[in-house]
């Protein structure tokens, strides 16, 4: 689902036809420009009055806020994203980009400008996504180093704006100022086609990780399988897109995970005779 705002209501928007799934009331001092889902909660900024809104989505009340991370007085808290256990802002006016925990706290941010005139933003994969609305650019950026790996030019109308992700595609949401029409795209990545976690045949404990939580190396401890008669190893996030892709050999007894964003995930064997060894781990 995706989701838009005019003056008065939120929508939630249906992927699959574009209809309105649900309305919620909104304050109109309240000016939201990026949004995003986490924690069973609707996260906002607010470029109005330079805040970050915490809303519950049964009735559309603000249950908290806190500052926007930017304090220069011509701030403007644009896109905003969760990737899996913080969040991410961007700054329209300045082109800084921000790590904030759910509290506001500044974890981490870009130091210098790393774009335009930023608006739309979403988390894939361990990379950032954004909009530049003036220049109608799309951009991918490792949160690292907040490099640019790609650029895309687009020709959807003026101000691509709000950006989403559901597990395959992404979503973008177009102002067009020509035609005064306002459309949301979905485009492909050329990502996996995800699997839902329900796919992932939880069997014995013939295969174990440890450390849980991890943040670097995963350990796989074979009590009852022999690893040469494995096959192949997938890893999932929580919304079962395949973030890991390995070849079995019979001394595997490890794998890098330290490029994962933080969350929770679920590791599958999968064994010549068909049958596969799953179990679960966390990331931070």
């Amino acid at each position: 689902m995706s989701g838009g705002v005019n003056e008065n209501f939120i929508y939630q928007i249906s992927c699959e036809d574009g209809s309105i799934i649900k309305t919620l009331p909104k304050d109109p001092s309240i000016d939201p420009v990026g949004m995003t889902f986490a924690l069973n909660h609707l996260w906002m900024t607010d470029t109005q009055n330079d805040l970050i809104h915490k809303v519950d989505t049964t009735n559309g009340l603000v249950v908290e806020n806190f500052p926007s991370p930017d304090p220069l007085p011509d701030d403007y808290p644009a896109g905003m994203a969760w990737d899996g256990e913080n969040f991410w802002i961007a700054d329209a006016n300045s082109g800084i980009f921000y790590q904030i925990d759910s509290l506001g706290n500044v974890l981490n941010q870009s130091q210098n400008s790393v774009s335009g005139f930023i608006n739309g933003l979403t988390f894939i994969n361990g990379n950032i996504w954004y909009t530049e609305n003036v220049q109608d650019l799309l951009r991918e950026m490792d949160p690292s180093d907040f490099s640019t790996l790609q650029t895309f030019e687009l020709d959807l109308g003026t101000y691509p704006n709000g950006l989403a992700f559901d597990g395959q595609y992404l979503w973008l949401a177009v102002a067009d100022e020509n035609t005064e029409v306002d459309s949301i795209y979905k485009i492909e990545l050329g990502l996996p086609i995800p699997v839902t976690i329900a796919e992932v045949i939880e069997t014995t404990e013939s295969i174990s990780a440890y450390p849980n939580p991890v943040a670097e190396r995963l350990q796989f401890n074979f009590s009852e399988i022999k690893p040469a008669e494995l096959t192949h190893l997938l890893v999932y996030n929580s919304v079962g897109t395949v973030m890991v892709r390995a070849q079995i050999d019979d001394k595997i007894k490890s794998l890098d995970i330290s490029h994962l964003p933080s969350g929770m995930y679920t590791y599958s064997f999968k064994h010549q005779a068909g049958y596969t060894y799953s179990g679960k781990f966390m990331k931070h």
